[in-house]
């Protein structure tokens, strides 16, 4: 059984129906407290869906079969078929390059902070996400799991284009 978020949206789950300027303020979102069992669920779920994400993303001997697509700029693109994903949108992409750095480097360009409130996408595509609020910290770095990190967060994002508005999403990373 999948949990569900408890979280009251004041916007109808959408931001787009109602004219409000983001940077929305801190607090704007009701976030009542989760059970312990609903925490250890969120939890439980970020790790399947990471070991799930390791498994895909194996060029070799996981469970999607990689084709070479094409390169561009160093960056090597293969095509395959996830075939627990529905009919019509089986078709995934996987980008591979080398990064010369260490894996505490590696880990640092994709850390969300101590805090959980810094994000990947808000750093490296900040012409495209306009707001973001870090509405459940569910598990943190310890010393030893430097690199821990589970939140449940609220993003904003344009497209930089007139004919798509702004967008909403609350999801777990």
């Amino acid at each position: 059984m999948q949990a569900k978020v408890p979280l009251t949206f004041s916007l109808h789950c959408s931001i787009s129906p109602m004219k409000v300027k983001v940077p929305l303020p801190d607090g704007f979102f009701s976030t009542p407290p989760l059970s312990d069992n609903l925490r250890h669920e969120y939890i439980r779920q970020s790790q399947r869906s990471l070991v799930d994400f390791v498994a895909k993303t194996r060029l070799r001997g996981g469970p999607i079969s990689w084709t070479f697509d094409h390169e561009h700029h160093g960056v090597t693109v293969y095509r395959g078929k996830d075939m627990h994903l529905p009919s019509g949108y089986r078709t995934v992409y996987l980008n591979v390059t080398e990064v010369q750095a260490t894996l505490d480097e590696a880990a640092s360009i994709m850390s969300a902070g101590a805090d959980g409130r810094r994000d990947y996408c808000a750093t490296y595509h900040n012409d495209q996400v306009v707001d973001l609020k870090n509405l459940y910290p569910l598990a943190t770095p310890t010393p030893s799991h430097p690199h821990n990190s589970i939140s449940i967060k609220w993003r904003a994002v344009t497209a930089n284009n007139p004919l798509i508005k702004l967008r909403d999403m609350v999801f777990m990373e």
